[in-house]
């Protein structure tokens, strides 16, 4: 862990009893599951490999950031280990027919993934470029919080200029679809699609 600054706990594998798939995209499959020791519901993401995703969450500490508990580093068992968000994440709440959003809600949730974000860019330890908010990137927590969650595609600010192509098309700025040098303002585009 050179750059992130944040601690890596090792979480043993076999600690973990896997429950059903809760989602999932580009970078892994994510699964309810027991963390045995702790008695702890969590998430688990599953990764063919274990990079950068780690490190970055290793170094975040914030109400409206995913929290992170470990990874599992056991060829070929590599995971990350988060705080479950029992509501699931903003994209599925916000389509199911039967649940209502008030107004008041809604600008909570907005509020929320806004200081998220900000703490990412200006306050965090390492400053950090999300490059894929999206609403299935937003979770919703037991105590009805939004959580910004999913760092697969991020980047540590400085750390390069120009980035490779990362995200989801609808979500993405448009300096990200050409391969220009990407900024914070990027995933301000990704916020506005999201709050929009």
């Amino acid at each position: 862990m050179e750059e992130g600054g944040g601690t890596l706990v090792e979480i043993p594998f076999d600690d973990l009893i896997f429950y059903e798939r809760c989602g999932g995209g580009t970078f892994g499959s994510v699964y309810r599951a027991l963390w045995q020791s702790q008695e702890m519901i969590v998430a688990v993401k599953r990764l063919l490999v274990l990079e950068k995703e780690a490190q970055v969450l290793s170094s975040l500490s914030h109400r409206n950031i995913i929290k992170f508990y470990g990874a599992v580093i056991q060829d070929p068992n590599y995971c990350l280990v988060t705080e479950y968000a029992s509501n699931g994440s903003l994209y599925s709440y916000m389509r199911n027919p039967n649940n209502e959003l008030d107004f008041r809600q809604i600008v909570k949730w907005t509020i929320e993934i806004a200081r998220g974000m900000n703490y990412l860019h200006w306050e965090a330890p390492i400053k950090v470029i999300h490059r894929d908010l999206k609403s299935k990137n937003v979770v919703i927590a037991e105590d009805w919080s939004c959580k910004i969650c999913d760092f697969g595609a991020s980047r540590f600010i400085g750390s390069t200029t120009k980035m490779s192509l990362a995200g989801t098309f609808p979500w993405m700025a448009p300096e990200v679809i050409q391969s220009f040098p990407v900024s914070e303002a990027c995933d301000m585009w990704s916020f506005g699609v999201v709050s929009s």
